[in-house]
């Protein structure tokens, strides 16, 4: 004798991350405490999430996020990119929140950065208008109209998820004859070190529930200063090594909120480059979605 099986599928909406939650009511009697969901997934593939799931109850050994949630069952469907749980219903519920947490799109951040000289007659401030949000500025470091005449000196594209840290450096090394050692015989060896200097850049950007940007922005640069200032009645010896350049440190540090694509122009008057110009730091931040629904078969 054949049965008939009445499956009934109730809707449960959509959440605003995109997942879809329905469930399935069990048609069979003495099954009251038996729950069966399907949820629909939005940015990451159901067999991934699948077995991450297992995996997670396996390294956890017996002790699931609760004791009961070791008895559902976590079946991927690859075609409608959705999973199918089922077990006791406070176990279906704390699983399905863990499938909700992990259902969301990653948001890359492309950067593209500038290192530019201006003349300073061309460098000019942003007009109050058009400034960006900004927070309390750490060191000399102005928000600045991009000026029509520059020259780039450097230019690197960084890319990086949201509320993660990119890093830039551009150094070199400069050698200076620091002093001498003198052997048995008397004979002075000079002793030379190497400094690295340059520029490091690391911006963390931050993408908002309005699409807009966020961005830490701490610069710092490193250079050899002028040579020591002997006294005028001291003449340097035989051997005796040249004046000492002693290493110098400025850091900028700053927060500001801009749109997507929108580029940041910041200017330092921490170290002129050379007389009548300024350093310029450009940032372009564009936002770019990854993970997003695989494609079904796939």
């Amino acid at each position: 004798m054949s049965r008939i099986w009445l499956v009934i599928v109730i809707v449960l909406g959509i959440r605003p991350n995109g997942l879809l939650a329905a469930e399935v009511a069990p048609a069979k009697d003495g099954q009251a405490g038996h729950k069966r969901l399907v949820v629909r997934l939005a940015s990451v593939p159901a067999t991934d999430t699948a077995g991450a799931l297992q995996q997670l109850f396996r390294a956890e050994g017996q002790a699931a996020p609760s004791p009961a949630a070791r008895s559902v069952v976590i079946v991927p469907e690859m075609l409608t990119n959705s999973l199918v749980l089922a077990g006791p219903p406070e176990a279906v519920e704390e699983v399905r929140q863990l499938v909700e947490q992990l259902d969301h799109a990653a948001v890359l951040v492309c950067l593209e950065v500038l290192i530019a000289e201006a003349p300073a007659a061309e460098v000019k401030p942003l007009k109050p208008e058009e400034k960006p949000g900004t927070d309390p500025v750490a060191g000399q470091a102005r928000l600045l109209e991009k000026p029509a005449k520059m020259t780039v000196l450097s230019r690197a594209s960084l890319t990086t998820l949201s509320d993660q840290a990119a890093s830039l450096e551009i150094s070199r090394l400069e050698s200076q004859i620091e002093g001498a050692l003198a052997n048995v015989r008397g004979f002075r060896t000079p002793v030379v070190r190497d400094h690295k200097v340059g520029t490091s850049i690391t911006i963390v950007p931050r993408v908002g529930p309005d699409k807009r940007l966020t961005l830490s922005v701490d610069v710092k640069d490193t250079w050899l200063g002028p040579a020591e200032a002997r006294p005028a009645t001291a003449a340097p010896k035989d051997g005796e090594p040249p004046p000492m350049r002693r290493p110098e440190f400025f850091e900028v540090q700053t927060q500001l909120t801009v749109s997507d694509g929108q580029t940041v122009v910041l200017g330092s008057a921490a170290r002129p480059p050379q007389p009548g110009t300024e350093r310029l730091l450009l940032v372009t931040p564009r936002i770019q979605p990854v993970g997003g629904r695989p494609t079904p078969g796939r």
